[in-house]
């Protein structure tokens, strides 16, 4: 994704302000006059957030795009669910659980930010969600009635589906 990131003018920047390539605390950012889009990874997530908005974290996410448009922050969420085998459990059923603890760490106070979740899902977790199976079928369900996307990181237009996501 981050390469991607940098193909539609996305610059790096470091937390801490010092440009060292051993520092893992940086966040991508695009601004223009209309839109400003930070995108930011697992490893910087909590600094980030500590560090600009002063907010203590309790879920980790894989990635992160917070998305300020009309002085309104919305925090698009995608987490990772890539599986080679079902292991007796469906990967994406901590969808509503999760959702709510996005909301609860940034949502406190007088704080009101919208929250968006999607999965990043291989072929088989995309298999296992599109059969005929009754739970996976009521797992599809539930993700529509959440609005939480799924996108397949095995499809050729991946990051573009994502990035499309992220401007909507």
């Amino acid at each position: 994704m981050e390469q991607y990131l940098y193909t539609k003018n996305f610059t790096k920047h470091y937390i801490d302000n010092n440009n060292n390539n051993n520092n893992h605390n940086y966040y991508l950012e695009y601004k223009d006059i209309n839109i400003t889009i930070v995108y930011i990874n697992k490893n910087s997530y909590s600094t980030y957030l500590k560090k600009i908005y002063n907010i203590d974290i309790t879920v980790n996410p894989d990635e992160v795009f917070l998305v300020i448009k009309n002085n309104n922050l919305c925090c698009k969420i995608i987490e990772h669910k890539y599986l080679n085998r079902y292991l007796n459990k469906n990967p994406l059923k901590t969808g509503a659980t999760n959702i709510q603890l996005y909301d609860m760490d940034f949502n406190n106070d007088d704080k009101k930010i919208r929250i968006e979740l999607s999965y990043s899902i291989n072929n088989y977790v995309n298999s296992k969600l599109n059969s005929d199976n009754p739970e996976n079928i009521n797992i599809k369900k539930i993700l529509n009635r959440l609005n939480i996307n799924t996108f397949n990181n095995e499809n050729q237009n991946y990051n573009t589906n994502i990035y499309n996501w992220i401007l909507s």
